[in-house]
């Protein structure tokens, strides 16, 4: 349990102080470890910051594939994608932008964070695409990832701590959920589905 904490109080410090304010110490204060704890696990900055989004973004990926089994009822698209906006409404996507912001200067850390983003986006997709029943194609593709796109916009209108317009994911949402539906009424009218 101690690395999880360490890597939850990282990503905590990285979202709410930035890169820079992410110190060992600062960490191991946070994660109530001393900070040879954190420096056994965690030699190199870099590795934390990877460790922490790596950590969030798994937690995130059980959060959204728990939503997307249980999601049900005829509001079941939007539940998932509500589950797909809150991905990047809470600190794992601001801990992201404070290390992406850093990543400009460091290439090995602009590297890893890359594969990160490829590997999240994939999950995501086979996610939604599986709790939507979309059929695999480019239209599908480009869907999903305009959703991503358009959700991560949004997050990016509202500093930190403040509440988005609701009134903008709620159209988002409606639409999003209208083409859903749509592209399942495309598969089902086909002759060989």
């Amino acid at each position: 349990m101690t690395r999880a904490s360490i890597t939850a109080a990282a990503l905590a410090v990285l979202a709410a102080e930035g890169f820079a304010a992410m110190t060992f110490a600062r960490v191991a204060e946070r994660a109530g470890v001393s900070r040879g704890a954190v420096l056994h696990y965690f030699p190199r900055k870099g590795d934390l910051v990877v460790a922490a989004i790596e950590d969030g973004v798994a937690a995130a990926m059980r959060t959204l594939r728990d939503v997307a089994t249980r999601a049900s009822g005829p509001d079941r698209d939007g539940q998932v994608l509500d589950a797909v906006y809150g991905i990047f409404r809470d600190e794992l996507y601001r801990g992201f932008l404070a290390a992406q912001v850093e990543a400009r200067d460091d290439a090995v850390l602009h590297e890893r964070l890359a594969g990160i983003v490829a590997a999240t986006n994939l999950e995501i997709a086979a996610i939604t695409l599986a709790a939507w029943d979309l059929p695999t194609d480019e239209d599908t593709e480009t869907l999903v990832r305009l959703v991503t796109a358009t959700v991560r916009g949004l997050a990016l209108l509202d500093p930190p701590g403040t509440r988005h317009d609701d009134a903008t994911w709620a159209l988002a949402r409606r639409s999003f959920a209208r083409a859903i539906g749509e592209r399942r009424g495309r598969r089902s009218d086909r002759p060989d589905a």
